[in-house]
């Protein structure tokens, strides 16, 4: 099973327990049936992540590297567009490239670190549609972030977790283009 098709999984699977609960509400009519999600939906699809030029936890290969990150990245994405987008509304992103922020430089232990600074900033490139209730496409497009936040320096943020100045120009990007002023 490839990293796309167990993000996917996971992604269907922690929404499982909520179909379950309202397949189990039998006495629904059809007017509560039809209405709007109780939140926005996040869907998000990493394609050929194998390429992504940059994806890499310090210490661990780009191919070790990507189960764990991706998924991690997907989920705080469904999260963060919950949050932020009106209820019913769906947002699919298609995640075509990462360069995670930084550059990785050998260290005195022979493993390879992670240095962040100005001069290599996050870049994404993706795909968006944004849809309402109705499946109608209210924004759609092609997007590349160059985010130089670095949260100084760090590759780790308590609040965003990993890959933190690629979390940042998501929702700084989410923020721009979705949320009323």
């Amino acid at each position: 099973m490839n990293i796309t098709s167990r993000l996917a999984l996971v992604l269907a699977v922690a929404l499982v327990p909520a179909l379950s609960a309202h397949a189990q509400k039998r006495t629904a009519t059809k007017a509560v049936i039809n209405q709007p999600l109780l939140r926005a939906q996040g869907v998000i699809e990493f394609v050929k992540p194998w390429t992504y030029t940059d994806v890499q936890i310090t210490g661990s290969s780009a191919q070790d590297s990507l189960p764990v990150l991706l998924p991690d990245l997907g989920k705080w994405l469904v999260h963060e567009i919950a949050d932020l987008l009106p209820a019913g509304t769906t947002l699919k992103i298609r995640i075509l490239n990462i360069d995670d922020a930084g550059h990785l430089v050998p260290s005195r232990t022979g493993t390879r670190i992670r240095v962040v600074d100005r001069n290599y900033p996050a870049v994404v490139d993706f795909d968006y549609v944004y849809t309402d209730v109705n499946n109608r496409v209210l924004k759609s497009g092609h997007w590349r972030f160059t985010n130089f936040s670095n949260r100084a320096g760090a590759t780790f943020d308590s609040n965003l977790g990993a890959m933190p100045t690629v979390k940042d120009g998501f929702e700084r990007w989410l923020r721009q283009t979705f949320v009323a002023r």
